[in-house]
């Protein structure tokens, strides 16, 4: 029997005493530009952002924070904001994006994150038509790591507008209520919202949204080693299937995911703990979640994923994988940096293996 399962999930700092997102320093640049003065709601985002190279002003002295923002805009963004490695393959996954393209890189990057079925169906990103919100919505979900399949679409209700979200990326949408990516804004009657899913996304909303979530970060816990532990020598099959994961990274010029031994003892264990206890799912009898897991054994990062198969061998479990989408998503996240593998006999199943992926912080 085989069976795959994939985690996508981020680990963020909890806010408590109704704290605001972030709390608002003395500003660094006071009246940077013209028309930001330092009382504008999102003066300490965009601040922030240009501090760090990520957004730049106009020639003119102006920031134009109400200007929209074109989705090849966006693209390079999510990839600075997030620190992402840009994507350089020969030639381009989208028919409307040369190499020649002024982003072509962001795009190589994180353009899949940003696609819908009927562009999926053309081959094109459309890089000049403007980022709506819930185009931004769909990307930041993706590129964080959000789960989807835990998400219920019921959080969607109570907006007056959900009929008009792209049904493709309904469950996106749905995900970035719950992580509050997006926020509604309530309708006269006080008690429904609206979401406004196909309003372009201005600059200074781009700003606000990449300045916060790109913060996000676990609390209290140290980097994970990167010094060979004893006897971490990968097996035959632990080893083809990194190869073979890299080898799909590559295809999309993306950087080849790391070896982490902290990660490989981790997965080695949760994949023994499985087939010991013959459970097939991302919650360990032991060891609890693949969150759980981590913060116990004081790993640092700032978004993980979680792959998980049964009984299958490395190219089975590479071709379920990347057939899959939610699995297809972490392996190809431009996000993860390091991965630890870990393949144990035993259980009902046969064999169980697990990959553990994350970007550490």
């Amino acid at each position: 029997m085989k069976r795959i399962l994939a985690l996508l999930t981020i680990l963020v700092l909890l806010l408590v005493h109704g704290a605001p997102a972030f709390a608002k320093p003395t500003p660094s640049h006071t009246n940077r530009f013209g028309d930001l003065p330092d009382n504008h709601w999102a003066f300490q985002a965009v601040d922030e952002l240009v501090g760090r190279n990520v957004l730049k002003g106009y020639a003119d002295g102006t920031f134009k924070p109400g200007a929209t923002v074109s989705r090849a805009e966006f693209a390079k963004m999510l990839v600075l904001a997030f620190g992402l490695p840009a994507g350089s393959p020969a030639t381009s996954t989208f028919s409307d994006v040369p190499v020649s393209h002024w982003a072509f890189a962001y795009i190589e990057a994180v353009g899949r994150f940003m696609m819908r079925s009927g562009d999926v169906d053309a081959g094109q990103f459309r890089p000049n038509a403007v980022c709506k919100r819930e185009d931004a919505a769909a990307a930041i979900v993706s590129v964080m790591g959000f789960s989807l399949e835990q998400t219920a679409q019921g959080v969607l209700d109570k907006f007056q507008d959900r009929a008009s979200i792209t049904p493709s990326l309904t469950m996106h949408v749905a995900a970035a209520v719950v992580h509050d990516v997006l926020k509604g804004q309530p309708t006269g009657n006080g008690k429904s919202y609206l979401l406004k899913p196909q309003e372009p996304l201005t600059r200074a909303e781009a700003a606000s949204l990449l300045a916060r979530l790109s913060q996000l970060t676990v609390p209290g816990t140290t980097s994970a080693t990167t010094a060979v532990l004893p006897g971490m020598e990968l097996t035959p099959e632990e080893r083809a299937l990194l190869e073979l994961m890299n080898a799909e990274r590559a295809r999309l010029g993306l950087d080849s995911l790391e070896l982490d031994p902290k990660l490989v003892d981790l997965a080695r264990k949760k994949s023994k703990d499985l087939a010991d206890h013959d459970v097939f799912s991302h919650d360990s009898p032991t060891y609890g979640s693949p969150r759980d897991m981590l913060k116990a054994s004081n790993v640092k990062f700032v978004f993980m994923g979680e792959n998980l198969a049964g009984g299958s061998s490395a190219g089975e479990t590479l071709s379920m994988w990347m057939a899959s989408q939610g699995h297809r998503d972490n392996i190809l996240n431009p996000a993860f940096t390091h991965a630890g593998v870990g393949v144990t006999g035993g259980g009902s199943y046969g064999t169980i293996t697990i990959v553990i992926f994350v970007k550490h912080n």
